[in-house]
């Protein structure tokens, strides 16, 4: 569910909304926590390795997932927000256009959506055993799934491509 939040609000809010309100603030904060807690249970979840034997010893797991995805759920996880409030960088960060950089910061957080595409076999299985659909069913809901949010990200992305460009007021936006 976190993870259709930041492919769908979280790119929204990024390329749409210039103020930051508190309850938004408060809410990233609590998916950051959400997110943090997943890196915990992830360090202590036992997998499978490729002789499809379970690896239940505590150094192995996390060794594995030192390996495989900590940096990008560590990156997810990072409450930048609170990082630059905290420092008192605010001035700085105005005069050198850095709030934009911050607002793009936050789109690396779609790198987790790679994860689940990794884990769709597992997901997809869940998923048809639980409503019983066929293949060719299966693959035109999943195709559906990910056209629509190439197509909410690209026009995003497009709009804020536009709207980054402070100095001329020739483009495309009113």
């Amino acid at each position: 569910i976190l993870l259709v939040y930041v492919a769908t609000v979280m790119v929204y809010r990024v390329c749409f909304v210039e103020e930051e309100e508190l309850a938004w603030f408060i809410a990233d904060l609590g998916i950051d926590g959400l997110f943090f807690c997943d890196i915990i249970i992830n360090f202590l979840s036992a997998y499978y390795d490729e002789d499809d034997n379970l690896i239940t010893d505590p150094a192995m797991i996390a060794k594995h997932y030192l390996k495989s995805w900590f940096l990008i759920d560590l990156g997810a996880c990072v409450p930048l927000g609170l990082i630059i409030q905290a420092n008192n960088y605010n001035d700085l960060i105005r005069l050198s256009r850095l709030p934009r950089l911050y607002r793009l910061l936050k789109i690396a957080r779609l790198a987790r959506v790679l994860k689940l595409i990794k884990e769709r076999n597992k997901f997809l299985k869940y998923f048809n055993e639980v409503l019983q659909l066929k293949a060719s069913v299966e693959r035109l809901i999943l195709f559906t799934f990910v056209f629509l949010f190439l197509t909410h990200f690209s026009g995003s992305l497009w709009y804020l491509v536009a709207k980054l460009d402070e100095d001329t007021h020739e483009t495309w936006i009113f």
